[in-house]
């Protein structure tokens, strides 16, 4: 969870979730939801098997509403949750 001063209103931002799969992975072995703001936006993500391995993906989600804090949520299916980095970008500047 990531907070900041709160806004009076919400604002909307694009928020971009950077993800890799490690060497030697196998589809299905890491099988995970993603959540944002409480609600499912990747329901089962499997890396290995969108990606392959060793290759960066990143997945893009606009018009995320927030007015103090971004809650992003990793659930695992199969194996271990995996997250590498994040961008959040103020909409409508």
């Amino acid at each position: 969870t990531l907070t900041k001063e709160k806004s009076p209103q919400p604002r909307k931002y694009t928020v971009r979730l950077h993800f890799a799969e490690t060497e030697g992975a196998e589809p299905g072995g890491r099988v995970f939801q993603v959540a944002l703001q409480g609600n499912p936006v990747l329901p089962n993500l499997d890396l290995a098997a969108e990606a392959g391995t060793m290759t960066a993906l990143v997945k893009e989600f606009r018009g995320v509403e927030l007015t103090d804090k971004l809650e992003v949520a990793l659930t695992a299916k199969s194996g271990l949750t995996i997250l590498c980095g994040m961008e959040i970008l103020a909409e409508g500047w």
